[in-house]
């Protein structure tokens, strides 16, 4: 699939915080320490973000203690009606076009060298197949946690 331009995301995805529906993991996920059962996406990614998790846990071997290892069941926000760090421009999350996974040890960071999710490793060769961008690959400040269905340029 290729997503759209960031600047195209309002034609594509429609308001921010318009077409969202459910997505329940193939897997235990917790956000702020508590169970999560489902969380909004956008209707236009679902589909794509749900086989980026299936094939997230058919890498882990349906391990849930590989999935923790991995960081992908604790969650860190898919729909949030913001805009992007330091613009005016909805954030991808305002569409429900972006998941953030294990922010903890992926932080939003200048040092490349802090983060826990790494090129090759099997939770971003899954995003990437779907042509999901990943923050990780940014260049000055690194969002190793972010994912999203917008392309950047």
């Amino acid at each position: 699939m290729t997503w759209p331009l960031q600047s195209e995301m309002r034609a594509f995805y429609g308001k921010p915080g318009a077409n969202l529906v459910r997505l329940t993991p193939p897997f235990a996920m917790t956000y702020d320490g508590k169970p999560l059962k489902s969380f909004g996406v956008n209707s236009k990614c679902k589909a794509s973000l749900a086989r980026v998790l299936a094939t997230i846990w058919e890498s882990a071997g349906h391990n849930q203690a590989r999935i923790d290892e991995w960081g992908v069941s604790i969650f860190g926000g898919c729909f949030n009606d913001r805009s992007m760090i330091g613009k005016r421009t909805p954030s991808c999350h305002a569409f429900g076009a972006a998941i953030d996974l294990d922010p903890a040890r992926n932080p939003y960071t200048h040092n490349a060298a802090a983060r826990h999710f790494l090129s090759g490793c099997p939770v971003v060769e899954a995003f990437q197949r779907e042509g999901w961008i990943w923050g990780g690959d940014w260049h000055g400040t690194f969002d190793a946690m972010h994912f999203q269905a917008a392309r950047v340029r």
